[in-house]
């Protein structure tokens, strides 16, 4: 379900039980370190949000993606993105 978080639409997901102790989240490789929960934007929010940071070209990356990943690219639908700002 998509909602708003500082004028942008994303998702938040739980990173861990506010409860966790200390070693659980660290042995949580793709949980945020100090944050219970993340706000993901959503793909537009994201390309606009590089635009708004001064980048011109703004990549994704495919290839070889499922190998860094593993299981969690599908439980996340995880991308990787590359943001060039040029200059002289």
């Amino acid at each position: 379900r998509l909602t708003t978080n500082e004028e942008r639409k994303g998702r938040w997901l739980k990173e861990y039980n506010k409860t966790a102790s200390k070693k659980r989240i660290e042995e949580s490789k793709w949980a945020a370190f100090n944050n219970h929960r993340s706000f993901w934007l959503s793909k537009p929010e994201l390309l606009q949000s590089f635009r708004d940071a001064g980048f011109e070209t703004i990549y994704e990356q495919h290839d070889r993606i499922e190998n860094m990943y593993g299981p969690e690219l599908y439980k996340h639908d995880r991308a990787m993105f590359i943001g060039y700002k040029g200059g002289a």
